[in-house]
């Protein structure tokens, strides 16, 4: 976040009173929450407008501002992280916020913004309740308009009798929304810190193979895993030479594997094609090869086609992005262990490679989270840093997953490199 007084906001002394401690659960979720209060100050979360209007009235913005500590009943890991509700002005009359709103149970009637931060203040993630007359009270995560929002942390401590004034602002895009209907209707339902009640979600998985039995013979056959009856036997042997390369890598030779069972005896279409981009149609399952193309460029690609066959149509159209991402990590750790430094180069040009590179201080090459970091602090970076810089570039600006924002997104990566 930037703004004024960035540094003011450390001197906040919380006041955490566990007396105050509320137990609540579910089938997945067992929720204890407590009032964050301050003894020096205080600290508002929501829109910038609704934070001017309030300052410019003289009025003060009421909200909930909590700390929340989930454990999975399921997997047993525990999360901690703030939880701030800041409603609009007319929810606000005549309603016990306190009494109706909790991390498992939202009021029906609920207008405004429902944030999470992580323990250091870090936005993470965040849900627009909004007053809509489609009587539906339908969940549209991730499928949703995208938007536009300032979210805003605005604080004042007191320091030797003086009021010292901050305030972080961040822009923050693609904010799901949940569209009430004027009826009420909605039921009470939610969205959570995870994107809905399973912690986490995940597509589906046709995948019935073992790509980490190793069926390699130590040579790459192209013709094992591609098509086309109209190819050149010279590009055949260029297609070759570019996968020999690849399954000289342990992560390349997991790929190579791994697609060819998916694949299970059939073998995908491929082409060459002018210019300098290559791609993989999903909907086709062909691959298209520029004709300038470097074997890392194949890597890209395969790993796309290989993520195709672990997914429906469906769960791989509405998660275009969350592919995207996995695959550019996948990319970046092949270049590295080539010794290549042309991500680090595309790095200096284009902030969303830096994005994608900096992913290797939160996850391992293998794809697990690395010693010291939370689930939280993976899917801060990805929501705030990697998915916006992604979705400026147009060919990269499709469908989000935002319920499965963090570790899920790196499962191919956990499967392709067990033998690594």
């Amino acid at each position: 976040m930037a703004g004024s007084g960035d540094s003011t906001l450390h001197a906040l002394k919380p006041l955490l009173d566990w007396d105050l401690a509320t137990l609540h659960n579910d089938s997945i979720w067992s929720v204890v929450e407590l009032p964050w209060e301050y003894e020096n100050g205080e600290i508002t979360f929501g829109n910038i407008e609704a934070i001017n209007e309030a300052a410019n009235s003289g009025g003060e913005m009421q909200q909930l501002l909590r700390l929340v500590i989930l454990q999975n009943n399921q997997t047993g890991e525990i999360y901690g992280f703030k939880m701030a509700i800041a409603p609009d002005s007319e929810y606000i009359q005549g309603t016990d916020l306190s009494g109706n709103n909790n991390y498992l149970s939202r009021d029906s009637n609920l207008r405004g913004l429902v944030l999470f931060y992580s323990l250091q203040d870090e936005f993470v993630n965040g849900w627009l309740y909004s007053d809509a007359d489609t009587g539906e009270g339908a969940l549209r995560a991730g499928n949703a308009s995208p938007i536009e929002i300032e979210i805003c942390a605005s604080w004042v401590i007191t320091v030797l009798d003086i009021e010292v004034h901050g305030q972080n602002c961040k822009t923050v895009y693609y904010l799901p929304t949940l569209d009430i209907g004027s009826d009420g209707s909605g039921g009470g339902g939610y969205n959570g810190m995870f994107g809905d009640t399973d912690g986490g979600g995940g597509s589906s998985s046709n995948n019935n193979t073992n790509p980490e039995q190793d069926t390699d013979t130590g040579e790459a056959n192209p013709k094992e895993i591609f098509r086309n009856s109209k190819m050149t036997e010279e590009n055949w042997k260029e297609i070759e030479k570019m996968l020999d390369k690849i399954i000289k890598n342990c992560l390349g030779k997991g790929l190579y594997n791994g697609l060819k069972n998916s694949l299970n005896g059939k073998t995908l279409p491929i082409e060459f094609i002018p210019g300098d981009d290559s791609a993989f149609n999903y909907a086709t399952g062909k691959i298209s090869l520029s004709m300038n193309m470097e074997n890392d460029q194949l890597f890209h690609e395969m790993w796309h086609a290989y993520q195709a066959y672990q997914e429906t149509q469906d769960s791989y159209k509405n998660s275009l992005l969350n592919q995207e991402i996995e695959t550019r990590y996948a990319h970046y750790l092949y270049l590295d262990a080539i010794g290549s430094k042309k991500w680090n180069e595309w790095g200096e040009l284009d902030k969303s490679y830096k994005s994608i590179s900096t992913l290797k201080d939160y996850i391992t090459p293998k794809g697990d989270l690395r010693p010291g970091q939370s689930t939280l602090s993976l899917e801060s970076h990805i929501l705030n840093n990697t998915v916006p810089l992604l979705k400026q570039i147009p060919a990269y600006n499709t469908p989000f997953d935002f319920g499965n924002p963090g570790l899920g997104i790196f499962k191919n990566l956990r499967k392709l490199s067990k033998n690594c």
